[in-house]
């Protein structure tokens, strides 16, 4: 596979191996791309854990109320297993964890291999006190384990922290899906809005 760089806002831990986006990367954690399904992208780590929330500038601050996380991974090799977890970043709280999840399907290290029947999966949780929060997948299948995440998005249950906006809305400095991808503009769900003094705001479009 060519170099690849990690999504925004995320990162892996392979062993001892921690990479930060932003990096750019010939081997080990980084995106794939020329898959078929999905966006024909998807985040490859391995071995240990990928986390979105843990960056210090891509913080995952959640407000009080009903969540849920929908994700769905496949396998680069063989059929290994992961958990999805929410963590409360201050405290390392485990707050949610999935059951144990078998990746597939096993693209066999096929770099053009057709993950369209990764399974959407859900993990709903509740929040009950506003803070920072890290979204994990890891690896708890022994040996060494090679996954492709393909879609990871959070969706709020509640209105509360939501703002609705129209087209009149002045022009932020940044937008960004809940799991750090950048946007080109505001799209239907939860989105992160980044305004150009800097201040964060959670907007929801209909």
């Amino acid at each position: 596979m060519a170099s690849g760089a990690l999504p925004v806002g995320w990162r892996t831990t392979d062993g001892s191996d921690v990479r930060n986006y932003p990096t750019s990367n010939g081997s080990g954690p980084r995106t794939f791309a020329g898959l078929t399904g999905y966006q024909g992208k998807a985040l490859y780590w391995r071995n240990t854990s990928a986390e979105y929330g843990r960056l210090s500038n891509y913080l995952l601050p959640l407000e009080p109320g009903k969540y849920q996380l929908t994700f769905a991974m496949a396998a680069w090799k063989g059929a290994p297993s992961y958990q999805a977890a929410i963590i409360q970043k201050s405290t390392g709280a485990t707050i949610k964890s999935s059951s144990s999840i078998v990746a597939k399907p096993d693209l066999n290290g096929n770099g053009a291999g057709d993950i369209s029947s990764a399974v959407r999966h859900t993990l709903d949780f509740e929040v009950k006190t506003k803070d920072n929060y890290v979204i994990q997948f890891k690896s708890v299948s022994s040996g060494f384990t090679e996954f492709l995440l393909a879609e990871c998005r959070l969706r709020d249950l509640s209105t509360t922290g939501i703002a609705t906006i129209g087209a009149a809305s002045r022009w932020p400095r940044g937008i960004y899906s809940p799991t750090g991808m950048h946007r080109q503009a505001l799209q239907h769900g939860l989105n992160i809005v980044v305004d150009a003094d800097g201040r964060v705001r959670k907007v929801f479009v209909r």
